[in-house]
């Protein structure tokens, strides 16, 4: 199990609650919205005024260990927890008041970047050919999941104030929560 404490990122035994291993991550508020992504070995982590960063746990000689792998200094993250398909790593960055990014995930390269001014944050939903993103703004992002460039299918308004909550999929619907109501869009 992977987890945030105050102070550092974790991994516990899922069955006793064993500490594992543990990197130090704090950040100047003493919390992180970010949650951490799994890609094949690595766990993907970052936070306000930090790089997006790789470690690799492993268990050698009977001891747990966690070694950076790649970090992204262009690409801090912070409320905005990311999507990966395939082996790209799709989110929205803090820089230029919010840019959508994409990152290979073994590398930690910057593939693309938008302009920016997207929004303070963006929740992201993936499958393999399509990226949603709904956005402080009230708004919902249609992307395609393509590494070599951003593709903006449709932009449309979905809430009259801020979204700050994840939107769920159910059936043929979209639920997205604003500041004051829960709004079903049907597709």
């Amino acid at each position: 199990m992977i987890a945030q404490t105050q102070k550092f990122l974790v991994g516990l035994d899922a069955s006793s609650g064993t500490f594992l291993w543990g990197v130090p991550f704090a950040t100047d508020f003493d919390q992180n919205a970010f949650t951490p992504v799994v890609f094949q070995d690595l766990v993907i982590n970052g936070g306000i005024d930090h790089p997006l960063t790789a470690v690799r746990p492993k268990l050698d000689g009977g001891k747990w260990t966690a070694e950076t792998v790649w970090s992204n200094p262009q690409t801090p993250m912070f409320m905005s927890s990311p999507v990966v398909i395939g082996g790209t790593i799709y989110g929205l960055t803090m820089r230029g008041r919010g840019q959508f990014v994409a990152i290979d995930a073994k590398s930690g390269k910057t593939l693309w970047n938008t302009q920016g001014r997207e929004g303070e944050n963006a929740s992201m939903l993936g499958s393999p050919s399509w990226l949603l993103a709904s956005t402080t703004d009230g708004n919902l992002v249609v992307a395609r999941a393509n590494p070599q460039k951003y593709e903006e299918v449709r932009r449309y308004q979905v809430a009259e104030s801020a979204m700050w909550a994840h939107p769920a999929i159910a059936g043929g619907s979209i639920i997205v929560k604003d500041v004051d109501k829960v709004i079903c869009w049907g597709f």
